[in-house]
């Protein structure tokens, strides 16, 4: 067994590089805080469904309104912030498909919260399979879906 001398590694130890800034972020002062003048456009973990009963619960007993590239089942609530879940089955694609399906909705939704009812549960499913050239998966087409969606649930 080989037991290293004093020192022997110190060459190693000595570096002639700077050693790198610490990346810790510093709070920025111009962030938007949830006050009565400014719109809040976070994602809080507060405002998703997370649990197979709600999800169920949104599919059995809500209604369901259908945009151009999205179907949304919602269902009233009590009171608190609007909620959202995603669901896309493997049908739908590879999970990059279903991934990037995903990202654009949550994206869609954290946009166009302040415009939706609070008092609402939404569960978002893709319209039909991804391979369809005739409904392109975009940012704007997915907000305007969720505008579409709040009109009508404002009518009713």
């Amino acid at each position: 067994m080989r037991l290293p001398h004093q020192n022997e590694n110190c060459q190693r130890a000595c570096s002639h590089q700077q050693k790198t800034p610490s990346r810790t972020q510093e709070t920025d002062a111009g962030v938007m805080t949830s006050t009565a003048n400014s719109v809040d456009y976070s994602f809080p973990k507060s405002a998703r469904i997370l649990e197979r009963a709600k999800f169920l619960k949104i599919m059995k007993t809500g209604t369901r309104v259908s945009g151009s590239s999205i179907v949304i089942f919602y269902r009233r609530k009590e009171v608190g912030l609007a909620r959202l879940g995603i669901t896309v089955s493997k049908k739908h694609g590879k999970a990059h498909d279903r991934n990037y399906f995903k990202r654009l909705v949550r994206e869609a939704f954290r946009l166009c919260r302040p415009q939706l009812p609070t008092d609402i549960e939404i569960n978002v499913q893709p319209a039909g399979k991804r391979e369809d050239p005739r409904r392109p998966l975009s940012l704007p087409g997915m907000i305007d879906d969720f505008l579409y969606f709040s009109h009508k649930v404002r009518i009713r």
